[in-house]
């Protein structure tokens, strides 16, 4: 019998706190951005940002409530500032490797046209002395 009494840690009437964070996270893995949405959140990050003059990587609180609430009254959706932060993650990772490959490989893209263009060498200096 004392077994049972010990068996949950929560008071009687109040929820499971991690519930919410659970479901949010597999809505998460399920939600398609669509063009618009990815859109819509650079721009309210750079606003967001854009508050306290470009000094901070991150928005500060203020500028969060301001993405969050923006976003939400746009697509009439209620997302919370974390699942912001991982699809802002995912375009960072983006953008670092994009940059790898214009910087090191040789890849290049002409920004009157949008052509790509890759030398042969992969971006390494050609030795032409060697045989």
């Amino acid at each position: 019998m004392s077994g049972r009494r010990h068996g949950n840690t929560n008071p009687v009437g109040q929820r499971n706190s991690n519930v919410h964070n659970e479901t949010s996270s597999r809505n998460a893995s399920r939600f398609k951005w669509t063009y618009e949405q990815e859109k819509t959140l650079i721009e309210l990050y750079d606003q967001a940002i854009s508050m306290n003059d470009y000094t901070l990587k991150d928005p500060t609180v203020l500028g969060r409530e301001h993405m969050v609430d923006n976003f939400n009254r746009a697509f009439n959706l209620n997302i919370n500032y974390a699942f912001f932060k991982n699809k802002l993650d995912d375009f960072k990772k983006a953008y670092k490797k994009w940059k790898f490959l214009m910087t090191s490989t040789g890849i290049t893209v002409n920004p009157e046209t949008s052509m790509i263009y890759a030398s042969m060498n992969g971006g390494r200096p050609v030795n032409r002395d060697a045989k």
